[in-house]
């Protein structure tokens, strides 16, 4: 058994400006040849809204869950 899984985020947006209002969409694959189950995914992003749903029950080999974070506000700590 070999469990396994990749986790990506991207932006709604290349490029961003102090004040503009970016959303992050969030993507985890199981990898591996077994069931994963209470799944969570977390952003430490200052400012970023809470994942949604922050967790899946179960996650079968090969496939994907999507969640995504809510809006965040690009502050001067963003651009630093």
């Amino acid at each position: 058994l070999e469990p396994g899984i990749e986790v990506v985020s991207w932006a709604n947006t290349p490029t961003f400006a102090l004040g503009d209002t970016i959303t992050y969409t969030f993507e985890a694959r199981n990898t591996g040849n077994v069931t994963l189950t209470n799944v969570s995914i977390e952003d430490l992003l200052p400012g970023l809204s809470a994942v949604t749903p922050s967790s899946v029950a179960s996650l079968a080999p090969g496939a994907t869950a999507r969640p995504e974070a809510g809006a965040v506000e690009v502050g001067r700590m963003h651009l630093e």
